[in-house]
């Protein structure tokens, strides 16, 4: 199966409020060249919903996103960066 029927399994997935299986799909998805896939996971440990929170690991993957030319990695790392400087 293509990287890109992964990734609409995995959203489909995350839309019914199943984050474990959505977030194992879009590894799946990923793996198969899907870079998009990585923001959805990084956004699924961003915000721990279902899954135990990991805001580096959602770094992680939306710079490695971002470094494959994902524009939406790009973004969410920018917010991400704009947002710890808030806390200081």
């Amino acid at each position: 199966m293509n990287g890109a029927k992964i990734y609409e399994q995995a959203r489909a997935a995350y839309a019914q409020g199943n984050p474990q299986e959505a977030l194992l799909l879009f590894q799946r998805a990923a793996a198969a060249g899907h870079t998009h896939a990585l923001c959805w996971m990084a956004r699924i440990y961003f915000r721990g919903g279902g899954i135990q929170q990991n805001c580096r690991m959602a770094e992680l993957l939306l710079q490695q996103a971002a470094a494959a030319g994902d524009p939406a990695a790009r973004r969410l790392l920018r917010y991400m960066s704009w947002k710890r400087r808030q806390k200081r």
